[in-house]
């Protein structure tokens, strides 16, 4: 359901079911984070992005392949992007 709320731009949605799952107990995953670190670049959401990316890096995980390029192409398009990732770089996370 998760990527799905992500893919049609419904991110409150979705950030409302991962509480959900948290509040249940049942943790994200590398998965689970990739999609959402992937919806919030599909919806420009960067700031939000970024907070998903350090809450990620805490728990030990990091971008799959298919966000990896999904961030190269949206930097292609808007090279603005790359303002946030020495800050993430700085923290020796990614």
């Amino acid at each position: 359901m998760i990527t799905g709320f992500c893919r049609q731009g419904l991110l409150d949605e979705a950030k409302s079911m991962l509480r959900k799952m948290k509040k249940n107990s049942c943790l994200p995953d590398n998965v689970t984070y990739n999609v959402f670190v992937q919806g919030f670049l599909r919806w420009s959401k960067f700031s939000e992005m970024r907070t998903f990316m350090v809450e990620m890096a805490d728990r030990g995980f990091s971008f799959d392949a298919s966000t990896a390029e999904f961030l190269v192409n949206v930097v292609r398009e808007n090279p603005s992007v790359l303002d946030m990732i020495p800050e993430l770089h700085s923290k020796n996370k990614y």
